[in-house]
């Protein structure tokens, strides 16, 4: 079976895909949100984000295997409060940044569905978290749990 990564043309344009996306974000006011939550210099960040997307797509282990996964962006954005908007801006910086490197139209559609599903596991994740420590505070000063 066909890796996503074997999808790309090359590793370079997983590369060019990490800049592009940060670029987007640099460049578009419609993602102003989201860049407000990087650092100011975003060039180890890039890097970052090319490591993971080789990895992650099923590349060469350029990118520590215990980190390429869902409970690392989760611990790695664990004290950011990201929302709704922050998600779609993230998405849009993504799609943009395919569509101005080129990407074919399949590509596209299968990193955003694969990103959509990634996102939106790690915010039920954490709601689900948020959830139950709220219940058991609750619970805690109703005297319900010791």
């Amino acid at each position: 079976m066909e890796t996503l990564f074997q999808k790309f043309d090359s590793q370079y344009q997983v590369q060019q895909l990490a800049e592009e996306f940060y670029d987007v974000m640099d460049r578009d006011l419609s993602a102003k949100e989201l860049r407000s939550l990087h650092p100011e210099n975003l060039f180890f960040t890039k890097k970052i984000l090319y490591r993971f997307l080789v990895h992650w797509s099923g590349g060469p282990k350029i990118f520590n295997s215990d980190l390429a996964n869902s409970n690392w962006l989760e611990l790695r954005h664990r004290n950011v409060d990201l929302n709704e908007v922050h998600q779609k801006q993230w998405l849009y910086c993504m799609e943009t940044a395919m569509q101005n490197l080129d990407f074919k139209a399949e590509l596209i559609e299968e990193v955003l569905t694969r990103f959509s599903y990634l996102i939106n596991s790690m915010v039920a994740r954490r709601d689900a978290c948020q959830r139950g420590r709220h219940g058991r505070r609750n619970r805690l000063e109703q005297g319900g749990v010791k």
